[in-house]
């Protein structure tokens, strides 16, 4: 467990333009595990009430119990990513002074194992392509969010299914 822990049904705290509500410092593998302990997801985010929409359709997609941070620059979105253990990273794409690209190219180099999903008002398709081919995992427009809870389902169960590859490889090799 971290030092700085909250509920994410307790008051958030603006701190620096980070918004930090927490819980428990667990590593969920997959959707199932979730349900009963927390999901983990950085949120880069300009946009409080963006925030609360992304948590809020979370929840009703069966994810009652999130630890989130939400962020909106990459010092802070560095700051969170060498901090704490993450399950998944949503990104809006365009904000003052920062953006999805900048966002994954940050999170592609501190964070690789953790699944990046865009979540955006408006993104050209040949962005979302170029993104996806530089590490991101899907996209979600924010038009189509109940479409969230789905995603965060199969990319959760690809990283876990990657983490035991890589497990059995290293075993292998190990032998």
């Amino acid at each position: 467990m971290c030092d700085s822990e909250r509920t994410a049904d307790s008051q958030r705290h603006s701190m620096h333009g980070v918004l930090m509500p927490a819980g428990h410092d667990l590593d969920p593998v997959t959707r199932e595990h979730c349900l009963n302990e927390s999901l983990r997801v950085l949120i880069v985010e300009d946009s409080e009430n963006d925030v609360d929409l992304l948590l809020h359709t979370l929840r009703q997609s069966g994810y009652p119990h999130l630890v989130f941070e939400a962020v909106d620059s990459a010092a802070a979105l560095r700051s969170a990513l060498v901090r704490g253990t993450w399950d998944v990273i949503t990104s809006d794409h365009a904000m003052p002074g920062f953006s999805a690209p900048q966002a994954l190219a940050l999170a592609t180099d501190l964070a690789p194992q953790v699944p990046f999903i865009i979540v955006s008002s408006e993104i050209e398709l040949e962005l979302v392509v170029l993104l996806m081919r530089q590490g991101a995992a899907d996209y979600v427009l924010k038009t189509q969010l109940p479409r969230l809870g789905l995603v965060v389902d199969r990319c959760l169960r690809e990283a876990g299914e990657r983490r035991k590859h890589q497990q059995a490889s290293e075993a292998l090799r190990a032998s």
